[in-house]
């Protein structure tokens, strides 16, 4: 069995998988050979960041690629996750005034797109009556203690589910749940 030999990092090639993610239509290969084909890539960047088009990697130059790449890094990569802080033991109870609320009220309003029999409420950023109901309502589907109150536990709870239900947002991934939970076999 013949195994290819890796081909080692250079500055070059590092240059050169850089320009390929920034622009995916760019061929260039791992080679390490700063060729015509580097320089044109080169030159294609300067353009569009109207740099001097030299083929040249000066610092300018240098710069815009690493600014380019970082965005796309961002762009390709996955969102960055939203983590709200709970002191240990905190609780927020009914009638509490909490701005985390407003995630969790907006956490279980997207989950009533996919639920039938959540009840209603208003985003305001307050425990209040309505939003306990609607808490009750989502810890006895989750199998919690039903008090209306939100912990880390219901907290978490709730992210997970935010995450399995809406997924990226359009109702098609990871999956889509049907209005009755006692469909979707254990879950929910």
């Amino acid at each position: 069995m013949r195994v290819a030999k890796q081909s080692e990092r250079t500055p070059v090639t590092d240059l050169q998988e850089m320009l390929r993610l920034i622009d995916p239509s760019v061929k260039l290969s791992y080679d390490g050979i700063y060729d015509d084909t580097t320089s044109q890539a080169v030159k294609k960047l300067q353009k569009d960041q109207n740099l001097p088009q030299t083929g040249e990697v000066d610092g300018e130059t240098w710069k815009a690629i690493r600014k380019a790449y970082k965005d796309q890094q961002i762009y390709l990569g996955q969102a960055h996750p939203l983590l709200l802080v709970l002191q240990p033991n905190q609780v927020i109870q009914k009638g509490s005034d909490n701005l985390h609320l407003y995630m969790m009220q907006a956490v279980l309003t997207a989950l009533a797109q996919f639920y039938a029999d959540v009840p209603t409420f208003a985003v305001t950023g307050i425990l209040d009556e309505p939003t306990a109901q609607a808490v009750i309502w989502f810890q006895e589907k989750a199998g919690l203690p039903q008090n209306g109150e939100i912990d880390k536990k219901t907290w978490a709870a709730l992210a997970h589910e935010y995450r399995q239900v809406v997924g990226d947002g359009t109702g098609q991934f990871p999956i889509r749940m049907t209005q009755n939970p006692e469909d979707d076999q254990g879950r929910m």
